[in-house]
């Protein structure tokens, strides 16, 4: 028995249809990451160099008007704690005299405010840019309230306190600016404000809208930050219509996008630095001019305008993988790549050239072999070498190493129909397309092909028939029946050779009795 005769894989496959040429590029380098465009306060919500504290001090006896402390420290003092002294009784401003005299930490009078006729809640300025205002109720003479005050630190923002709170619920807005009732649009979405809104929560405002952003207050900063849910340059942040003051005093008036990044196959090409070796020009497809501006074009400019084009192929770019693949429409036509003056195939990793369509199937077009009766007969003389193969008896060769050899055959047949039976470990093993082994009586033989069976495979089951007998060489995965078969008998032919102590001919019927 002759292992051509045996090699019927090649004989078979020239039956099947021609596949379509692929070409894939190696590995481009591209980078993938995406990030979302964001708009940032282009400062400190609060960027006053001095701060006090507290805003709503209290006296420190049966006073019962409250004082507000409010305005700017010019850093007069620098870092010290002043005291506010009453000079007088009066139930403010019904006195002749209401004073109230200021004093910095070593007792030298700074500063002193008349309150006389000056209504409930009207703040006076101090020498050093602060302010004071009293609410109405009494004052007692001698009694006192104090405030710190400091140069070297900054005043900040608090994002939870409300927009009209005063005195120690004062959300310490920079002066000069507030937030009223009004509304603001982000992307074109209304974000309406209330008094009693604070920062946080009309920023929770914005996100829970469908502007498609998510706002945040970042107190690292002391700023805030908007950033689209999006990722990448396409989709932005764009404010307008501000009638409540609120872009002004979180100092987002003004402030400039940052456009998110797309991955690299959807950049400018000449932004990116994995297809520098692509240049302004063009490139030919099956004598196809296809042109390329890096200055433009990103990577899937070009696919579309390769796949719209009447070159007569499908490109197509795996992100996973980062490879370009270019693959004919036609299963018969030849593949015909130039570089051009763009040197575009070259910048994707793929050599240009003239490529001829692979032998093989296409599983999404072949329907039938091309010369079916070749087909069957192959199959049969197959069969008929098999069966000779469990059923002769072999001269110089002990009946342990035939069986043996026999085993490691029967192992390679039962292997090739796992992806078919879950069950290999049985006598009889049924394809399901006319085509059985059993190894039960191997005297009576061990192949059966039921041609009828067959037959209806080829025009219902193409695919998957084809699938079972050639699939490590059509889709480079193990298990076709026709390749595990003549992998296993060459590797007993070179066992027998050596059983024999000769070198391998090709064949074994030189020693079959």
């Amino acid at each position: 028995m002759s292992l051509e005769r045996l090699s019927t894989s090649s004989i078979l496959a020239r039956n099947l249809k021609t596949a379509a040429q692929v070409l894939s590029s190696s590995s481009i380098g591209l980078d993938f990451t995406r990030t979302a465009t964001t708009l940032e306060s282009t400062e400190e919500v609060n960027t006053t160099p001095t701060s006090f504290s507290p805003f709503g001090p209290s006296f420190s006896g049966t006073s019962t008007s409250l004082p507000t402390i409010g305005g700017t420290y010019d850093g007069a003092q620098g870092d010290d704690t002043l005291t506010f002294k009453a000079q007088d009784n009066f139930n403010n401003p019904d006195t002749k005299t209401a004073r109230i005299q200021v004093y910095d930490g070593l007792g030298t009078l700074i500063d002193t405010l008349d309150f006389q006729n000056v209504a409930a809640d009207t703040p006076l300025t101090l020498s050093n840019g602060l302010t004071l205002s009293l609410s109405t109720g009494s004052v007692v003479k001698n009694e006192t309230f104090q405030v710190s005050v400091f140069a070297t630190l900054g005043s900040s923002v608090d994002p939870d306190k409300p927009f009209n709170g005063t005195r120690n619920n004062d959300p310490n807005l920079e002066s000069g600016l507030s937030v009223s009732a009004g509304s603001f649009e982000v992307n074109g979405i209304t974000i309406n404000v209330l008094d009693t809104d604070t920062i946080n929560t009309l920023l929770s405002k914005i996100t829970s809208s469908a502007a498609g952003v998510t706002a945040t207050f970042d107190s690292g900063t002391e700023t805030v930050l908007l950033t689209q849910k999006t990722l990448g340059s396409q989709s932005q942040v764009v404010l307008a219509n501000d009638t409540s003051g609120f872009l002004a005093s979180t100092k987002l008036n003004g402030a400039t996008q940052i456009l998110g990044k797309d991955p690299d196959d959807a950049e400018l090409i000449s932004t990116v630095s994995a297809l520098s070796g692509i240049s302004t020009g063009n490139f030919s497809i099956n004598g196809v001019s296809i042109s390329v501006d890096t200055s433009i074009d990103s990577l899937n400019d070009v696919i579309d305008r390769i796949n719209s084009s009447a070159a007569g192929v499908t490109a197509t770019f795996s992100e996973s993988q980062d490879k370009l693949d270019i693959k004919s429409n036609s299963p018969s036509a030849d593949l015909v790549l130039s570089n051009g003056s763009s040197g575009f195939f070259s910048g994707v990793n793929i050599t240009p050239g003239t490529f001829k369509p692979k032998a093989g199937v296409d599983p999404s077009k072949a329907r039938t072999f091309e010369a079916p009766d070749t087909v069957r007969r192959r199959l049969l003389e197959v069969g008929r070498e098999l069966d000779a193969l469990f059923q002769d008896k072999f001269k110089g060769i002990s009946n342990e190493v035939v069986e043996d050899l026999r085993g490691q055959l029967r192992d390679s047949i039962s292997a090739a129909f796992e992806s078919i039976l879950e069950d290999t470990e049985r006598s009889t093993l049924r394809s399901g397309f006319g085509i059985a082994f059993s190894f039960s009586d191997t005297a009576q033989g061990i192949f059966d092909f039921d041609l009828r069976k067959f037959n209806r495979s080829v025009s219902e089951k193409f695919n998957q028939l084809t699938n079972f007998l050639f699939r490590d060489e059509l889709y480079l995965q193990p298990g076709g029946l026709i390749p595990s078969l003549i992998g296993k008998l060459k590797d007993l032919e070179a066992d027998i050779a050596d059983t024999l102590g000769a070198a391998s001919t090709g064949l074994v019927v030189d020693v079959m009795a």
